[in-house]
């Protein structure tokens, strides 16, 4: 299979600043950046998907941080086409560090605006309440000005467990930059996930996924950034 094979879409984050002020949020290196992004600062991020092949457009709403109970209270329900495709998950990036993440993904209308908060917080009300009261005019702004091309392989499965039969779900995850770049790839990422609706997992099996995890960046030292950054922190500190 060729990567035409597979899903490719352009991805963008989207910020508001503190200032209001138009910039290409190119905040990452100066000590009071991090204050200056609101939805950053409060460990959330907004995400635009759009299929370069098709005009389906898709949007994500996601909140992150180490304790998982404050991170699965919170309201990020939407007010379009129902509830949308909520999860909550454990992620886990290098050195085993872990962070909780609840998130809403939901498909809107190709002429859906997004220009300003109140245009997110329209579909994601209860956004409404963790923002600054006077933020709602202020324009969303593409972080670090950087718009993705981003290809999804998937298909291959990991046997975690055998009793019961437990596999996880494989990913490799590219990004191009779609403005300067579309040859070199810009980062990697492998990922592999499996879950239990009731949480139910046999030590078997979390040994198994845990080894594994440990395995890969010591088998593949020359192919694997040791800092472990996110494709979201890749964004915020490019």
């Amino acid at each position: 299979m060729f990567y035409s094979d597979y899903p490719v879409r352009h991805s963008v984050l989207y910020e508001i600043l503190a200032s209001g002020k138009r910039s290409s949020c190119s905040h990452a290196h100066q000590g009071n950046g991090i204050r200056e992004r609101q939805l950053h600062s409060k460990n959330y991020l907004f995400r635009e998907r759009k299929n370069l092949i098709g005009n389906e457009r898709e949007v994500t709403l996601k909140f992150r941080h180490p304790d998982r109970y404050i991170s699965q209270d919170r309201n990020i329900k939407s007010k379009l086409n129902g509830k949308g495709k909520i999860k909550f998950e454990e992620d886990i990036k290098a050195a085993f560090v872990k962070l909780y993440s609840l998130s809403n993904s939901i498909v809107v209308p190709a002429k859906t605006k997004l220009t300003k908060l109140k245009d997110v917080t329209s579909t994601f009300p209860g956004l409404d309440k963790s923002s600054n009261k006077t933020a709602g005019t202020k324009p969303l702004q593409v972080v670090n000005g950087l718009e993705v091309k981003e290809i999804v392989i998937t298909g291959a499965n990991l046997r975690l467990g055998s009793d019961p039969e437990v596999n996880a779900e494989c990913a490799l995850i590219i990004w191009y930059d779609l403005k300067k770049d579309k040859t070199n790839p810009l980062i990697g990422e492998f990922s592999f996930r499996y879950g239990s609706k009731k949480e139910k997992y046999k030590k078997e099996t979390a040994q198994n996924a845990y080894d594994l995890f440990l395995l890969i960046p010591e088998k593949m030292k020359d192919w694997i950034d040791a800092t472990g950054s996110t494709k979201t922190g890749f964004v915020y500190n490019t």
